[in-house]
């Protein structure tokens, strides 16, 4: 809407238009509807300094240093790693706003670092999110210490699936449904003690039904770094996944259960999904 007071000098108020077609508009089929855009005066303001007193005490240092020996502003560093602070903690600490109310908030974070080319957007954010990284790596060796030192009870585990899955195929044989379903019963038992895999802080391109996995593995929470934020965007707009928009989306608040059904997968109930993220563009 141009307002008849906004038009540039030169310009007719008859050709001002509105929300609503004036009769002129309704008996004028040429009538000109696209007025040029009146550009703002002045420009955009200056943005206010970032002030380091606002992070943590434990992050001031390293965003200091970080920022410093790249000669970026504070916050190229600062933003990625409150984000990648908000994915750890994840639905480990929650906020009550009223004292007699069963509303929760979870303190998860979304961000984005928005300059152009060259200002080091991505080498700033990986060197905040590599804290996720050392944190995965860590996970990782202790995965493989335990998996090292146990490694007899996963084999006597898998035995006892076998021996479990031979027995309720002679059940169903001989049509005695009820043994059949007590040794489906301890077969997914067993299976639920051998899934999992070393605890992961972060996900970069993984798919829906890949996150739902993790989030079952993983009930505190993700983080997700995508460098260029705009192609994560778009791959809503893929035949087939539009879903994926409204998943992504619930994670964000990180208080409502998702259900995730597929027909090779099955169905993965997820208890609260919570998804930081991070990206640049």
């Amino acid at each position: 809407m141009y307002p008849n007071e906004s038009l540039a000098a030169g310009q007719s108020s008859s050709c001002a238009f509105s929300v609503f077609p004036s009769e002129q508009a309704a008996e004028n089929p040429d009538f000109d509807w696209c007025l040029p855009p009146i550009a703002f005066a002045g420009g955009l303001e200056a943005v206010p300094a970032f002030d380091l007193n606002l992070l943590p005490t434990a992050f001031r240092a390293r965003v200091q240093d970080v920022a410093d020996r790249a000669s970026t502003p504070p916050e190229m560093v600062a933003a990625p790693l409150m984000v990648a602070a908000s994915g750890v903690i994840g639905r480990g600490a929650v906020i009550l706003p009223r004292k007699k109310s069963d509303w929760v908030v979870v303190p998860n974070l979304w961000g984005a670092a928005v300059a152009d080319s060259g200002c080091l957007k991505t080498p700033m954010a990986e060197a905040a999110l590599d804290a996720l990284d050392h944190l995965e790596s860590e996970a990782a060796k202790a995965y493989d210490q335990q998996q090292a030192s146990e490694g007899w009870k996963v084999a006597v585990r898998q035995a006892e699936i076998a021996n479990q899955q031979k027995l309720m195929a002679a059940s169903i044989k001989k049509s005695d449904y009820h043994a059949a379903n007590e040794a489906a019963k301890k077969i997914a038992g067993l299976e639920a003690k051998q899934a999992g895999g070393p605890k992961r802080y972060k996900v970069v391109d993984a798919t829906v039904e890949k996150l739902g996995e993790l989030f079952r593995d993983n009930t505190r929470g993700l983080t997700c770094w995508r460098d260029e934020l705009v192609g994560w965007i778009k791959g809503f707009e893929r035949h087939g996944r539009e879903g994926d928009r409204g998943f992504c989306l619930s994670a964000q608040n990180g208080t409502t259960d998702a259900t995730v059904d597929r027909i090779g997968r099955g169905t993965v109930r997820i208890p609260c999904p919570t998804l930081a993220l991070f990206g640049t563009t």
